[in-house]
């Protein structure tokens, strides 16, 4: 992964790498502990392995930098700006195949089958050498015997229709209906050309919503907009330029693509998050391209990495660090203990302590930052038009059905007979991650829904006991963890049964004496079963099938042993596909409205 650095182990730089990741953080740092201490040349040290009879090229920035990644790179197959950017009306075709074959040690020529058409093909679509040879380096120098150069344009253009058959087929109806789309563009750091990704090879193993070995990532934090400069539509901080970020992943060991920073907001977060899992992401935690610099005055900015919305997708444990020197941190060991926390955090998904507590310009990106964690098949369209309340009740209907049973199950809603929690009341809450049900099957009644800002219906296929009602709810104001009684009465039986629930997890307007039908097995996790306290209201067709319509009073979250107990008092056991009913319809159906309001206000108060 990295070019030929030198043995890190030297004195007064210790390290313990327990992972590959760590083990490429380390060998990084100790290059540029021996560049910057004079222990071995830094041509020595930047010279990428290589072989093969390609030419070698030494890149060096216009400008000097600070960082020893950026200050120069030795090896074969990364072009310097003079010769890509020789242009393509100045190379008539023998001379352009002339330049191919020098750079990657090649000896076609224009009678080898497929390559005049090859050329021409890229020639086609390319304003330089370096669009033509960031076109063709992989498929050219991937030849092995005569059939391969005559297919490559058949192979090329079956590979640059099916990614745009794909990316269109991926918008219907207002939604993104594939959320693990490529990427439109990517860096090709050899030719210094944002490219289209189709020029890329298909992933080792490929699965269609896998991502090339190779496709590097790049994780920053934002500036402010006077700071920078515009090269390709990415914002470049004044001080550092493109070819010292170049040089900087070369030397990292980046050999052939990076995604293109400002690619369609609501699908970036599938490049960092897709499989093959050993991609490596290069993270600036300070700028793209600036020197490391973990000092608290730098770290405690609204546009530091730490503190912006949308570095949480970007976390990955397989970092690399950008911008890093040799010189030593007083404040290091604290900063990669909050990068630990991060990375810790994220994994539990505490949702509500990452977003809440981070930096962006409209809630809308917080929402939108969401999605992948969440595990969104289909992604609804980022519209900076849209109220955060809109954008939120989109998102729950792309949610998969475990994270919205979770939501349904977890979270008592803020609005009158509502079925979830507003996104105003959700990033209002203390810190408490978001748990996944193990099984949830929670879905739109109309699939059309998805495309509108409307609530939508959801139904379900359940297990319903028989009617009862509450004989006295817990005490939801209680904060404590020990578990208490809830008394259920049946009208089929003589005694009320008590249930051992937890005040903290059981929320809703139960209210005495309202007969209710609880429907069970919505979800398990870590030994939790819920119950949720539904009012009967009718029936209707669904799909051709008999659906009970209910409205959702409360959930009862108790341990999964209490929840078999109770299955095995035969409390009814009646499969049902029931439907949701909510907001003016359930208030315009149910049979105690004014208990419910009273309720909720009391609820509401507290």
């Amino acid at each position: 992964m990295v070019p030929r650095f030198v043995n890190p182990q030297i004195p007064g730089f210790q390290t313990d790498p327990v992972t590959e990741a760590e083990c490429t953080r380390a060998t990084v740092r100790g290059s540029i502990q021996m560049a910057t201490a004079g222990i071995v040349p830094t041509h020595n040290i930047f010279w990428s392995m290589c072989s093969g009879p390609g030419e070698i090229y030494t890149l060096t920035p216009l400008t000097p930098s600070t960082v020893p990644l950026q200050c120069v790179h030795i090896g074969q197959g990364a072009i310097p700006n003079a010769l890509a950017d020789i242009p393509c009306n100045l190379l008539p075709i023998d001379d352009l195949l002339a330049k191919l074959n020098n750079v990657l040690g090649t000896s076609y020529t224009l009678d080898t089958p497929g390559v005049r058409d090859c050329l021409e093909y890229a020639v086609s679509s390319s304003c330089d050498f370096g669009e033509v040879y960031g076109t063709l380096h992989l498929e050219w120098s991937g030849w092995r015997k005569p059939e391969d150069s005559a297919a490559a344009l058949t192979r090329m253009k079956r590979r640059c229709d099916e990614v745009q058959e794909r990316r269109d087929n991926s918008i219907c109806d207002h939604s993104i209906q594939d959320s693990q789309i490529p990427p439109q563009r990517v860096w090709d750091l050899h030719s210094n050309r944002v490219l289209p990704f189709h020029v890329m090879p298909r992933a080792h193993r490929e699965h269609k919503d896998w991502l090339p070995n190779d496709l590097w990532m790049v994780s920053h934090s934002w500036v402010h907009e006077q700071d920078c400069e515009r090269r390709w539509l990415v914002l470049i901080l004044c001080g550092t330029s493109l070819n010292h970020i170049c040089i900087e992943l070369l030397n990292m060991g980046a050999t052939a693509r990076l995604e293109e920073w400002k690619l369609d907001v609501p699908t970036i977060g599938h490049i960092y998050q897709a499989w093959p899992d050993e991609r490596p992401c290069i993270t600036y935690f300070n700028g793209l391209g600036l020197l490391f610099n973990p000092s608290p005055a730098v770290v405690e900015s609204d546009r530091h990495w730490f503190n912006h919305v949308w570095t949480v997708q970007e976390t990955r444990r397989r970092w690399l660090p950008g911008g890093l020197t040799a010189t030593p941190h007083v404040n290091s060991p604290g900063f990669f203990s909050r990068l630990e926390d991060v990375f810790q955090s994220l994994w539990s998904f505490d949702a509500i302590q990452a977003m809440r507590n981070r930096h962006c310009t409209t809630d809308l990106d917080r929402i939108a930052g969401l999605a992948y964690f969440l595990e969104c098949l289909t992604l609804p369209l980022y519209d900076r038009s849209a109220s955060s309340e809109s954008a939120w009740t989109l998102l729950i209907k792309h949610m998969s059905a475990e994270w919205r049973t979770s939501l349904f199950c977890q979270y008592k809603s803020d609005v009158t007979f509502g079925l979830f929690i507003s996104w105003a009341r959700f990033l209002g809450l203390r810190s408490q991650p978001v748990t996944r049900f193990f099984w949830g099957s929670l879905k739109l009644v109309d699939s059309l829904d998805i495309h509108t800002n409307d609530p939508g219906q959801y139904y379900d296929f359940l297990s319903a006991t028989k009617l009862c009602y509450v004989v006295s709810p817990p005490d939801n104001t209680h904060q404590g963890s020990r578990p208490q009684a809830l008394q259920l009465h049946f009208y089929d039986r003589a005694d009320p049964i008590t249930v051992q629930v937890s005040a903290t997890r059981t929320h809703g307007c139960l209210v005495p004496h309202v007969p209710y039908r609880f429907l069970t097995s919505v979800g398990l996790l870590s030994g939790i079963a819920a119950w949720v306290a539904v009012e009967a209201v009718g029936e209707r067709d669904l799909q051709g099938e008999k659906a009970l319509e209910v409205i959702k009073w409360g959930i009862i979250l108790m341990d999964e042993d209490e929840g078999k107990r109770l299955r095995k008092l035969g409390l009814g056991n009646e499969d049902a596909t029931v439907v949701y009913l909510s907001g003016e319809e359930a208030l315009t159906r149910s049979g105690h409205v004014d208990k419910y309001i009273e309720a909720f206000d009391r609820a509401r108060e507290s």
